[in-house]
């Protein structure tokens, strides 16, 4: 199991770098076309929320392993223990959340373009349209 948890973490973010975040220029390209700008519309959703499915699993993925040690560590040694060490794990968990960072990217670019994109149909729609 450890094996292809320590796979899943290597690919996370090369999933992002080369499949969601190409994807994510291509739609900003298209966007500047009128006709297109609905289809870059979904297409930005979509890419944000795979994004953000891949940025949940990636910290599942790290945090959640260590959830259960340190409440192991809690029950048996007390909070002082505890912080001790947890302030041992922060660096090593914050190198592999690090790694989690273009993906953060990509989710968030995606959200705010999408976001954009639909504030910018309903401001050319007529407000009869908008408040249905």
């Amino acid at each position: 199991m450890l094996p292809i948890i320590a796979m899943i973490m290597e690919w996370l973010p090369r999933i992002s770098l080369w499949i969601l975040a190409p994807a994510a220029v291509l739609l900003f390209v298209l966007a500047f076309s009128r006709a297109a700008r609905g289809h870059c519309l979904l297409g930005f959703m979509i890419v944000a929320s795979l994004s953000a499915l891949l940025l949940l699993i990636g910290v599942v993925l790290v945090v959640g392993g260590y959830g259960n040690v340190v409440m192991h560590v809690f029950q048996n040694f007390g909070p002082i223990e505890t912080i001790d060490f947890v302030a041992t794990l922060v660096p090593s968990i914050g190198s592999q959340l690090g790694s989690l960072l273009p993906v953060l990217g990509t989710a968030a670019g995606a959200g705010l373009a999408a976001f954009v994109l639909r504030r910018q149909a309903r401001g050319s729609q007529p407000a009869s349209q908008v408040m249905r």
